[in-house]
């Protein structure tokens, strides 16, 4: 005679199963969360490098196409904050340091100044002009190539001498349309022992300052949902040559700390304010930045609770994050990045 199952026997063996199933669940659950744990790890590296090597890029750029001297007036940015660090004649500075009171705590507020500080098609051009005795006739090197203006370009620029003076065009501007300067340079009654050097700044827009600027800073205009609430976005705005507007632009998402430090005649300086323009452009050594970022999702579960420091060996301990109960849950890392400036110091 068979025997079946009784329904005692089903039901323990339906059990067994069910938590033979939960067991694989919450395990496969737990397994998916790491997964996503550590790819929004990745992908938040990717970004950091991307927007790291473009704040490295300005920082180490400042100051190139940058005139020492002139006599022109002009205008820099209209927003609140960005006008603190404005200035209306020369000298000018190649880059200001100052403190960012929107954020809490205080962050650095980083200005920088150079031709090539708002990336476009006229002020990745650059060309020379010289006295050619030869022909009793100035001549300009534009060779063709990316770098070089082409012979009918409309692009706005700035010119000055071999000691970085400003010239202004015939109207008593600082600024000229490479075409009309290429055209009327023979009457410009140019010193004709001198080299002149030309940048462009903008492909359209007469210009409002005779060079470009971008300002670093951090707001929490815009701040991606998965970001610590207490975090900001690290901002690059250009700040436009048509009406000094900022044209801002989220660089670096969810970052609690941002701060710029700056190596001036063998001190270190977190505030440049009270710093003249001639000592910034001609002593500069080195700049540091470095920012504070959380480079994880929220997990359910408390990731840190250890003190971060902000700083190095070199500039002393800055700032001081400890997590607390939100902040606990993300993990954090801090950038640090050291850039020798290449057209100002001891190297203009």
């Amino acid at each position: 005679m068979k025997k079946g199952f009784t329904l005692i026997e089903l039901l323990i063996a339906l059990f067994i199963t069910m938590i033979a199933l939960s067991i694989g669940y919450f395990t496969y659950i737990k397994i998916m969360k790491g997964s996503l744990f550590q790819s929004s790890i990745s992908s938040s590296q990717i970004s950091t490098l991307s927007g790291t090597s473009l704040l490295q890029y300005d920082i180490s750029m400042s100051g190139y196409g940058l005139a020492l001297s002139g006599s022109a007036n002009f205008q820099e940015a209209t927003n609140s904050t960005a006008s603190t660090y404005n200035y209306t004649s020369f000298p000018v500075s190649a880059y200001n340091i100052g403190q960012n009171s929107l954020t809490t705590p205080q962050s650095s507020y980083l200005v920088i100044r150079s031709a090539i500080a708002d990336i476009n098609s006229a002020s990745q051009k650059y060309a020379i002009a010289y006295y050619n005795s030869s022909t009793n006739n100035w001549d300009i090197d534009n060779n063709t190539g990316n770098s070089n203006f082409s012979p009918g370009s409309n692009d706005y620029c700035v010119v000055m001498d071999s000691n970085k003076a400003l010239l202004n065009n015939p109207s008593g501007g600082f600024y000229f349309n490479f075409s009309d300067l290429a055209n009327s340079i023979n009457t410009l009654n140019l010193n004709q022992s001198q080299i002149y050097l030309i940048y462009g700044l903008n492909p359209t827009q007469a210009p409002r300052m005779p060079f470009n600027r971008v300002d670093y800073f951090l707001s929490q205009t815009g701040l991606a949902s998965y970001c610590d609430p207490d975090t900001y976005e690290l901002y690059r705005s250009v700040i436009s040559q048509a009406d000094g507007s900022n044209i801002a632009t989220p660089l670096l998402d969810c970052v609690k700390d941002f701060f710029v430090e700056s190596e001036i005649n063998g001190a270190w300086q977190l505030n440049t304010n009270g710093l003249t323009p001639n000592t910034i452009n001609s002593q500069t050594q080195l700049i540091k930045v470095f920012i504070l970022q959380q480079s994880s999702k929220y997990s359910n579960s408390v990731i840190t609770t250890n003190s971060i420091a902000i700083g190095d060996t070199v500039t002393g301990t800055i700032s001081t994050f400890v997590p607390n109960s939100v902040d606990s849950h993300y993990e954090w890392k801090v950038i640090e990045m050291t850039i020798k400036p290449m057209n100002i110091g001891q190297n203009q």
